[in-house]
């Protein structure tokens, strides 16, 4: 479930779902488009950015939060996208989705053991992001070393970015058993 900070901002954290929803479906249309979408996927990262950025100074009051850290990268991968990279889109994807899918999934193996012992008690929240690291790590050296699947990044990466907003979005409305 999310945290309480963001049930309590419904509508900015119902927007910036939908910003990175449509942002993932662009990232699995890349392939298929070649490079006329990245000037929409760049602007789309820098307006989610922005978003993000604001949601973090309304509702925290400083810009030095999950949120706004995520803004921050998502304004600057934005701007890179559109003004710095001059190879294709989907050539820097195959490049960069590997590493980072580890990077995530390495993250999402450690948070599993905080959450099981300093901050929840659920066994059922620690196998899940358990197994979604293992997955990560998993499908990030996929990417990285078997030649016919880098091609794929963009697409995994779109896709990981939608099943990101679809669970931010349906988290929203499921009821906490602990509020």
């Amino acid at each position: 479930m999310l945290p309480k900070n963001f049930t309590s901002n419904k509508p900015r954290t119902i927007v910036v779902s939908l910003i990175t929803l449509v942002i993932g479906v662009l990232f699995c249309c890349s392939p298929a488009f070649g490079d006329g979408l990245k000037w929409l996927i760049g602007g789309s990262l820098c307006f989610a950015g922005i978003l993000y950025i604001i949601n973090s100074i309304v509702s925290k009051r400083s810009l030095f939060t999950m949120d706004g850290i995520v803004g921050v990268f998502g304004i600057a991968f934005g701007i890179i996208i559109m003004f710095v990279i001059k190879i294709s889109l989907v050539s820097l994807l195959s490049q960069v989705v590997p590493w980072l899918m580890i990077a995530i999934g390495v993250a999402v193996f450690a948070e599993s053991f905080l959450a099981k012992f300093s901050r929840y008690s659920g066994a059922i929240l620690f196998a899940i992001l358990l197994v979604a690291g293992i997955v990560f790590i998993a499908l990030g050296i996929c990417l990285a070393c078997i030649k016919s699947w880098q091609g794929a990044s963009p697409i995994v990466f779109g896709g990981i970015l939608i099943v990101f907003s679809l669970y931010t979005l349906i988290s929203l409305f499921i009821k906490r058993n602990n509020d």
